[in-house]
């Protein structure tokens, strides 16, 4: 277990990724299983396989996740690493025409500052981060702090969904860069200098498989 994950784990409450999942996504907002219903839509996972490709790149696969969520006890299951977004599409493919509605808002953290104490590597980017989160309240705090490898993404479930309209989604990229930017900072992140402003369907490694 890395500096960061043993932070995290001694500080919070950990849950399993179908709960995490059924958060973001409520019972009844998804498509039902082989069902087409008026008004409801799709999440869809990424794939990436060690399996290559003719052209030499490796073979992935997209799966849609209904109601149900049995595709994310499926994917677990496997020894591959996984991407999904908290938007639901229409059809297959994730391009952004596609995407319908936003559940939720997130963050990657990458290049946790770290300190030396008592001899041993301590995230000291972490305490910065939650020092303005809980003490400044400088910063939002998130819903859900998922550990990525050895960063974090951060998690703001919206409490009704959003249509994935264009004027809607031009202010919500205003304000998730403004926060990236905040989150990004030298006192958080070694990284500050080379900040991942990231798009608003940006998908994120799904909870409970593998980092890369």
């Amino acid at each position: 277990m890395n500096e960061v994950m043993k932070y995290i784990s001694e500080r919070f409450e950990e849950i399993n990724a179908h709960d995490f999942y059924r958060d973001i996504f409520p019972e009844g907002e998804l498509e039902s299983k082989g069902e087409y219903e008026t008004g409801k839509y799709n999440g869809i996972i990424v794939e990436v396989t060690d399996k290559k490709q003719k052209n030499g790149k490796r073979k992935v696969y997209r799966h849609t996740l209904t109601d149900d969520l049995s595709k994310i006890d499926q994917v677990i299951q496997r020894n591959n690493f996984c991407l999904m977004s908290p938007i639901s599409y229409a059809g297959r493919s994730r391009a952004s025409k596609n995407a319908r509605m936003i559940y939720a808002i997130a963050f990657d953290i990458d290049g946790i500052q770290t300190r030396i104490k008592d001899g041993q590597v301590y995230p000291y980017g972490l305490v910065n981060l939650f020092h303005q989160i809980d003490d400044m309240k400088i910063l939002p705090i998130p819903t859900y702090i998922v550990c990525s490898g050895t960063g974090i993404h951060l998690y703001f479930l919206l409490e009704k969904p959003i249509p994935y309209f264009k004027n809607i989604v031009l202010e919500l990229e205003k304000l998730k860069k403004e926060l990236t930017r905040l989150f990004w900072h030298y006192s958080i992140s070694s990284l500050m200098e080379k900040t991942q402003y990231e798009p608003l369907c940006q998908g994120f490694r799904v909870v409970g498989t593998i980092p890369k």
